[in-house]
């Protein structure tokens, strides 16, 4: 029975020293309750005025949300606001070395992936474009916001352990 005693002195002690942590991390404040602190900028704003409700007239319709909906108008297709068009998937022979990267971007929006490096003080960055349909991707380096180097390559497909096909230009 003598082995009774320090197993729940023991479990007594690790229940104290979890306790004891819990308050270190978080401890309690006894002069504020959770959750209601105020800065001292909302302090210094003066409370907002209560808005009054519009009363209407007696006899006045009640206007509901069915009445307001049958009150809007529906655009007709010609009113209707233009869809963007698709944005083309680049080719390495409309893309020019030297080219801006502004260029680039206006003329096929967002890459799907771009990295940025910094090499001896210079910016290196890559955008890689995906054609998830097609299963190909074009990749453009450019240094200091210009090309340097562009790649077509084809993904998803694995043959005889190589990863896909790649055009360099």
């Amino acid at each position: 029975m003598k082995s009774g005693k320090p197993a729940a002195a023991l479990i007594i002690l690790i229940v104290v020293l979890l306790a004891l942590g819990v308050w270190i991390i978080d401890p309690p404040n006894l002069f504020r309750a959770r959750g209601t602190a105020k800065t001292p900028v909302e302090l210094a704003k003066p409370p907002e005025p209560v808005k009054e409700e519009k009363r209407r007239r007696p006899g006045a319709p009640v206007s509901t949300p069915l009445d307001l909906a049958a009150e809007t108008t529906i655009q007709s297709p010609a009113e209707a606001p233009s869809i963007a068009k698709p944005v083309p998937f680049p080719t390495l022979e409309g893309i020019p070395i030297g080219a801006a990267k502004s260029k680039i971007k206006s003329d096929y929006g967002s890459p799907k992936l771009s990295t940025v490096t910094l090499k001896d003080g210079r910016v290196y960055e890559t955008y890689v474009y995906r054609r998830a349909s097609a299963g190909s991707q074009v990749i453009i380096e450019f240094r200091d916001g210009t090309i340097i180097s562009k790649q077509q390559a084809e993904y998803g497909a694995v043959v005889a352990g190589i990863a896909g096909h790649v055009v360099t230009q």
